[in-house]
């Protein structure tokens, strides 16, 4: 009964929030049925301590519903309608977020309730709120665009009858008109870029009307100036014609100086833009931007846009030390995994720092202690699996266990064939460091041979740990 919908749900209700639902529940307003109460005040108690045995229906409906024969269409109805009650006190809560929203909504009902004594109170309030909204996302310029429409209709509504009213009327038309474009044209080009990161993934059909007209307009430097029309434009450039590195200089830019104005969510994933233009570009052997990555990194940790609710996923923090290490910087990923472990996640802390360490002992030549360390790394990631076997191979090598190394490659070789999950990228890179290893190892006493290996690997683009096969092949040259 642990996995019945509601019990989960609640259970990732912060303590704070399991409370105010708490209140929620037990109103009138909003619920006005008993047995309701009863059955979260029920699942309350058991959140409360911790304690989920005894949780069969018939058990809980005992316990809920003393003397009342147990009715199973009944208790699943009552769990029904709790989450339902819990959508809308998720619903509520997201709303009272929001208070430029919950203005613009109030300024609404003042109109279709015709209650001009409110007018100016109102009206005032959402114009503080609009003064005071840091944020400058699309949706600013919705509210925006909702609150002088609403002012429009307000003044058509109560002052119609004024010798100027035409004059009051359509003074802020050109506002009504400024702010749905600044959000039309900025989503349209939030989701143009998302769609274009995913050409290379997916197949789709996606059309998006006046696409071209708006992409023409920005050019122009029509709304640029806005800063999330500015910032999306600049990663639709840095998308179409990823060879001119100044698009993504100025993206750079602009993020540097109007990041803040996104909410935690939004402004990731235009940091993620920033990275992922990075990372093609070190894929594509482009070595300065490594320190690029590592810079945005930084600024991303700083102004805690790269953490989620307070964490950073173990794939941020195994990347940043990853670069730290190619610019080789040994000491500062040292340090930055001794400051940022414990913002990971608890259930990943402990395998995270292992393999990172590893992967530092890799670079220090500490071949004894990566073996140790990768010994207690549990393989729950498929990237921790493939990348902890290809250090154990380098590890193996390098203690001169040659026979242990191959026969590592060959297991390693088996693994990829047989596990269907691994995605192809994956399988071909590390297929491919496993093939020119072994051709390393047997081919070690002819140089000539060696020289074409050599020239074959560096035309190979897909290969694990391509500079250190290259050092191996000169080492035996």
């Amino acid at each position: 009964m642990q996995n019945l919908k509601i019990l989960k749900a609640l259970k990732r209700l912060s303590i704070y929030d399991l409370n105010r639902f708490k209140k929620f529940v037990h109103s009138p307003y909003f619920n006005q049925n008993e047995n309701l109460e009863q059955l979260f005040d029920f699942y309350y108690d058991k959140i409360k301590k911790q304690k989920f045995d005894d949780l069969e229906k018939e058990n809980i409906w005992k316990s809920v519903f003393k003397g009342l024969k147990f009715n199973d269409s009944k208790y699943r109805k009552y769990n029904t309608d709790l989450l339902s009650l819990l959508g809308e006190f998720l619903s509520v809560e997201q709303f009272k977020a929001q208070p430029l929203q919950e203005s613009t909504n109030l300024l609404e009902a003042v109109i279709d309730n015709k209650m001009p004594e409110l007018y100016n109170s109102v009206l005032k309030t959402t114009e503080r709120l609009s003064e005071r909204h840091l944020e400058r996302n699309a949706t600013y310029y919705f509210y925006q665009y909702m609150a002088e429409k609403h002012r429009f209709n307000l003044t058509s509504e109560f002052e119609k009858k004024s010798a100027s009213k035409t004059k009051i009327q359509f003074y802020n038309i050109q506002d009504i008109n400024d702010n749905l474009d600044y959000f039309f044209v900025a989503e349209k080009l939030r989701y143009y870029c998302s769609m274009l990161s995913w050409k290379n993934v997916i197949k789709h059909d996606v059309e998006l009307l006046f696409i071209d007209d708006i992409v023409e307009l920005v050019k122009q430097k029509k709304y640029y100036n806005i800063p999330t029309i500015g910032i999306y434009y600049q990663i639709y450039l840095t998308t179409i014609e990823p060879e001119d590195p100044t698009h993504y200089y100025k993206l750079k830019e602009l993020i540097h100086k109007n990041l803040s104005l996104f909410p935690q969510q939004e402004a990731k994933h235009i940091f993620d833009a920033a990275l992922n233009y990075c990372v093609r570009k070190v894929n594509k052997g482009k070595k300065e931007f490594n320190n690029e990555l590592l810079n945005i990194y930084n600024e991303g940790l700083e102004q805690e846009v790269l953490l989620v609710n307070g964490e950073i996923t173990p794939t941020s923090f195994r990347n940043i030390c990853i670069i730290g290490l190619r610019l080789g910087d040994i000491k500062w990923v040292e340090d930055f995994i001794k400051e940022y472990s414990i913002k990971i996640n608890q259930k990943y802390r402990d395998n995270a720092i292992k393999f990172n360490k590893a992967r530092v002992a890799l670079f220090k030549k500490d071949y004894d202690g990566l073996i140790d360390l990768l010994n207690e790394v549990e393989f729950d990631d498929f990237v921790y699996t493939l990348d902890s076997k290809l250090m154990l191979i380098i590890a193996f090598y390098e203690l001169d266990n040659k026979d242990l190394a191959i026969s590592s490659v060959n297991a390693f070789k088996v693994f990829l064939v047989r596990h269907k999950n691994i995605p192809d990228q994956y399988k071909l890179i590390f297929g491919n460091f496993n093939s020119f290893l072994e051709k390393i190892v047997k081919l070690s006493y002819d140089k000539k041979k060696l020289e074409k290996l050599k020239i074959d690997l560096l035309n190979e683009k897909s290969v694990a740990s391509k500079n250190w096969l290259t050092e191996k092949i000169e080492e035996l040259l």
